[in-house]
């Protein structure tokens, strides 16, 4: 049984951190984008929050991949953390794991 998309953005300094639940998904992609798009602006990092996320496919990591070149094009930085179970096998099976780290080389935290 698929979970439903939900994402909540919160602001912590200079840091926008996107809370994602569910699956990102194709259906949930350009939800995520717009999110993402929206925070790269006023703050220096975003960071997408995926420890409830519990699904992820091709789209989704074809969504990470774009935050992260459209944050560096902006003089941002985007990464994930809190990846567990198939996210986290996904990320690690892909290679992004370590490209999508904080700055700080943490993974998760």
């Amino acid at each position: 049984m698929s979970q439903r998309f939900a994402l909540e953005t919160r602001r912590e300094d200079d840091t926008c951190v996107i809370r994602v639940r569910g699956e990102l998904d194709l259906a949930a992609r350009a939800s995520f984008l717009a999110a993402v798009e929206a925070c790269l602006g006023p703050a220096g990092k975003v960071v997408a929050d995926v420890s409830e996320l519990v699904f992820i496919d091709s789209s989704g990591l074809s969504a990470f991949i774009r935050c992260r070149n459209a944050a560096r094009d902006s003089g941002c930085h985007f990464s994930v953390r809190g990846a567990t179970g198939q996210v986290a096998d996904v990320l690690a099976l892909s290679g992004l794991a370590a490209t999508l780290a904080s700055e700080d080389g943490a993974a998760d935290r």
